[in-house]
């Protein structure tokens, strides 16, 4: 079973001086990509190298229909999509690519793995 651990830390909050209590999640380490690719080499019992086939193929058509403007879902996980941070502007010929001010890639989790994640905590 997986578990979610939490700390709590007593800190400075943002600008203020005030000090307040403040919980997160623990996070123990990041997974590489290369690990991640020998964990599922493990688990399936498929060769490295057609793995790394794979992974990287997959990678590729990920890149490929997000950056094409699709959002793409992930089985229960939850699905990446493209948001764009814009100004408001007064006139259309303002509007458009000159009002973007950035885009992100983000992610929103299912609702199986939300109600994972809420059942896991401790």
């Amino acid at each position: 079973m997986s578990v979610i651990n939490i700390k709590t830390n007593y800190q400075r909050v943002g600008f203020a001086e005030e000090m307040k209590y403040i919980t997160s999640t623990v996070r123990y380490s990041t997974i590489s990509q290369d690990d991640l690719i020998e964990y599922a080499c493990e688990n399936s019992g498929i060769p490295k190298a057609q793995m790394i086939s794979a992974f990287y193929a997959i990678m590729q058509q990920v890149q490929h229909f997000l950056m094409n403007g699709h959002s793409l879902t992930l089985g229960s996980l939850g699905y990446f999509f493209l948001s764009a941070n814009t100004k408001a502007v007064d006139e259309k010929s303002e509007a458009g690519v000159n009002a973007v001010k950035s885009l992100s890639l983000k992610f929103r989790q299912s609702k199986k793995m939300k109600e994972l994640l809420n059942s896991n905590v401790v």
